[in-house]
């Protein structure tokens, strides 16, 4: 039988892995819990190959559909939050289009 930690700590990974952030918890003095979340900064798109590149593409296109099928209503704090790593994503799918385009 999993733990709640166990449980708590898959969660965890599934949205770091999803939104490409790292989720830090610890307790505070206090008792509570202090979060930090800071974003992954990816993979150097200016080191791959070409071939790395289209595969890299592909993720991130996958990504924004998953993305795009998990909108939430607009006007919610939700869908600003969504808009934000939406944005993110395509202005890296953005920038790995300009390099593939640098390196034909």
């Amino acid at each position: 039988m999993s733990s709640n930690n166990d449980i708590f700590e898959e969660i965890k990974k599934a949205i770091e892995e999803k939104v490409g952030i790292t989720i830090d918890i610890t307790r505070d003095e206090d008792d509570g819990f202090k979060v930090t979340i800071s974003k992954d900064e990816g993979p150097d798109i200016d080191e791959m190959s070409k071939d790395e590149l289209l595969k890299y593409r592909e993720v991130l296109e996958e990504k924004i559909d998953e993305l795009d099928a998990e909108e939430p209503d607009e006007d919610t704090p939700e869908h600003e939050e969504w808009e934000v790593m939406h944005e993110e994503l395509e202005d890296q799918l953005d920038d790995v289009e300009d390099r593939l385009d640098d390196l034909t």
